[in-house]
């Protein structure tokens, strides 16, 4: 999923557009460093919910901002897209091996 976020904002710069991408490697060793590495039920939510009032504020201020985590609870990305505004909110399934 990281590599296909980041695919789309290799493409979306050349076309000079301002973006972010979120991903487990950098949100897991800073914003959600105290939530550990081993996610229960109620860390992984926590760490939904950290990571869609990011995204909010880096729209706000105009970035195109993708997100690569994987989110099996549809109550979750519910509330992510409630966070982030029904507008702004586009979620990609992809179903690969590993």
């Amino acid at each position: 999923m990281s590599i296909l976020a980041h695919a789309v904002v290799e493409h979306l710069h050349l076309m000079r557009k301002r973006t972010y991408v979120f991903d487990g490697d950098n949100v897991r060793y800073g914003l959600c460093l105290d939530l550990g590495f081993g996610f229960g039920l109620e860390e992984r939510k926590e760490n939904l919910r950290r990571i869609a009032e990011m995204v909010k504020l880096f729209l706000d201020y105009g970035v195109i901002s993708l997100t690569a985590f994987i989110s099996h609870l549809a109550e979750d990305r519910a509330r992510i897209r409630e966070i982030i505004g029904p507008n702004d909110f586009i979620e990609v399934y992809c179903d690969s091996s590993m």
